[in-house]
């Protein structure tokens, strides 16, 4: 956190594209002012792409103008309905001078553009050799990112671009080293580098010799950040603007959706949710960079607090997702829910159930990629909102006691297996992956409170919690409308396994079990184990560190066995298209039994995963079977 003045303010935003906005603004005669998450991050010294402007007056009109300065590399979205209107362009934007932005991407005219193009899309047709041994290298799932090819960027043909990323990658044959070719080479590379993207130049002869390691070198700069550096920077290669007319808003309470009329600044700053998205930075040239905070969100920002700017009651009634916004806020930034707005929360809890899941898992998500999520389920919990939104996790917040033996808070257990699973899985990697995983985590014990029993003999039991967890994981997913593809049999898939390598890591580890575990997890072994080692949460110190040291011991076995075994091995080389054909029958119970007796062969190493010791052990169980095996 920094605090900055109003003179300190306006050199953070000495950027081509606030003047910009400031000039369209002066020159329509409006006030406009950059407001909400941008300013907050400015002062929390946080990277933020998306700018919000608001227009005391005609939103959609600034952005007009502002398109027409931007010329044809911008691109203008007008949304009527709403009275809003975005404009993205390249964050790169060259400092303001002689030359206007319109003049510095506008470099060609438009029939040299026309022909430009022209010449690129007959490119297209006739690759060289190289080139098309660079597109296939550049395909989405090698890469993770989309490119063009023969792309027109300015006064130049570009051989293939990331434009998301500005990353341009040009193949050198023969022709390029010739005195000519270099000097227009490197006028490209200049050209390119003044609107901000970094270039990669290869051979033919890596291309087509050495492809690994340019791909490598590609997916090395498509890692690297392209940002500027200081509090609030423009975080990526393109910006969005969002321009909105300052508006007073009033609400049914049968919906979300408010009624909007034109209004002043400060109706635009009551409307907002809370008092640090609610402060205002002007962008005309009389006012730049001068701060407006009527509810003193900066104190807040300071303090560490989430309020409302007025009563709480009516902000959460009039649009009930602000509820899980508020805790999605307090979480993410570590911050605390003022008194009073969280006994709000508590009052309309229930105005939840108006809130669709689409929405509701939007806010969820970012509370579960969060740094420490189980702060904000804590949150949802004191508050009631967890009840209405997850009734399968807070229905493990239940101990009973029989013989004055009682068993572990299932709910507070999973919180502390989430918290782990976040430790082991930090946020440097990839979020998408990470999320799945928490997912994973979150919902690993739900079957526990269907399948608890007393049994005098041993105690508490929870037999097959996790078939049963597993079960309920579909109908979770489809309430709260979240993926029902890979994603959620990703999920289904972990809570299923995640007994089994506990069972293993308690017993002798042996190839066999290890080789079945590998077989069932497939690619996912490494996230079972993950959320296996995070669900060791007893407060036995010597017990703990048994299971830790056992599941390292499967970790060693899994590394070593994936390096012997193949996956493909794991499957035996007859199947049971075979089988059926060879002993004429139909899909049954007695083709399921043969193929298990043939897979139980295989991943115990009984017998060479090869088509004759498997032929004659398939003969065996046959006849043992009576089937005919003549």
């Amino acid at each position: 956190m920094k605090l900055y003045s109003d003179k300190e303010l306006s050199e953070l935003l000495d950027k081509p594209i606030f003047h910009l906005i400031g000039d369209c603004a002066d020159e329509l005669g409006v006030e406009c002012y950059v407001v909400g998450g941008y300013v907050r991050d400015i002062f929390l010294e946080r990277p933020s792409k998306d700018i919000d402007v608001v227009v005391v007056g005609s939103g959609i009109e600034v952005a007009k103008r502002l398109k027409e300065k931007l010329g044809r590399k911008a691109h203008l979205s007008v949304f009527k309905n709403f009275g809003t209107a975005q404009v993205k362009a390249p964050s790169n934007l060259p400092p303001l001078g002689e030359a206007t932005v319109v003049e510095h991407y506008q470099t060609a005219s438009p029939m040299n553009y026309d022909i430009l193009k022209k010449n690129a899309a007959e490119h297209r047709k006739k690759p060289t050799e190289a080139e098309s041994a660079m597109w296939e290298l550049l395909r989405e799932k090698n890469v993770g990112e989309k490119f063009r090819r023969q792309h027109v960027i300015g006064e130049y043909i570009v051989d293939f671009v990331n434009i998301k990323h500005q990353l341009a990658i040009e193949i050198d044959g023969g022709y390029h080293f010739t005195p000519e070719q270099q000097e227009y080479d490197r006028n490209k590379t200049e050209a390119l580098n003044k609107i901000g993207y970094r270039e990669l130049r290869f051979t033919n002869e890596e291309v087509l010799q050495a492809p690994e390691a340019v791909l490598a070198a590609i997916k090395e700069a498509l890692s690297e950040e392209n940002a500027s550096p200081g509090g609030g920077r423009l975080e990526g290669a393109f910006f969005e603007v969002e321009f909105v007319g300052a508006r007073r808003e009033s609400y049914n309470r049968d919906s979300r959706k408010p009624i909007v009329e034109d209004g002043t600044l400060e109706d635009d700053q009551n409307r907002r949710d809370f008092t640090i998205n609610a402060m205002a930075i002007c962008l005309n040239k009389g006012r730049f960079g001068e701060l407006v905070d009527p509810f003193d969100g900066l104190y807040d920002l300071e303090d560490g607090i989430v309020r409302t700017p007025l009563d709480p009651d009516i902000t959460f009634s009039d649009d009930p997702l602000r509820m899980l916004r508020c805790v999605r806020f307090a979480t993410q930034l570590g911050f605390f829910i003022e008194d009073e707005t969280f006994e709000a929360l508590e009052r309309n809890a229930d105005r939840l159930k108006i809130i669709s899941g689409e929405r509701i898992q939007d806010e969820l998500n970012k509370i579960i990629l969060s740094p420490h999520p189980s702060t904000g389920f804590d949150y949802l919990y004191r508050s009631g909102l967890l009840q209405l939104i997850l009734p399968e996790l807070t229905a493990l917040d239940d101990v009973q006691t029989v013989a004055g033996r009682a068993h572990k808070n299932n709910y507070y257990h999973t919180m502390e297996v989430l918290e782990n699973v976040v430790k082991a899985s930090p946020s440097g990697g990839r979020l998408e992956g990470a999320l799945w995983l928490r997912w994973a985590a979150l919902l690993h014990d739900i079957g526990k409170m269907k399948t608890r029993r007393w049994e005098p003999s041993t105690g508490w039991t929870f037999h097959n919690h996790n078939y049963v967890g597993a079960k309920m994981v579909p109908q979770i997913f489809r309430r709260l409308k979240l993926p029902m593809d890979a994603k959620m049999k990703y999920v289904q898939k972990l809570v299923d396994l995640h007994m089994r390598p506990i069972v293993i890591a308690e017993d002798q580890v042996t190839d066999s079990a290890v080789r079945r575990l590998l077989n069932d997890a497939g690619d996912d072994i490494d996230d079972l184990m993950t959320l296996c080692e995070a669900d060791i949460t007893s407060k036995n110190s010597q017990r703990k560190q048994r299971f830790l040291q056992n599941f390292q011991i499967v970790r060693e076995k899994l590394a070593d066995l994936q390096v012997r075994d193949y996956k493909r091995l794991l499957q035996p080389v007859i199947d049971g298209n075979e089988i059926m054909e060879m002993f004429q029958l139909k899909p049954s119970r007695e083709v399921g039994e043969l193929k298990q007796t043939l897979k139980d062969a295989v991943l115990d190493n009984r017998v060479p995963n090869e088509r004759e010791p498997l032929m004659q052990l398939l003969m065996e169980k046959a006849q043992e079977m009576g089937l005919k095996t003549e």
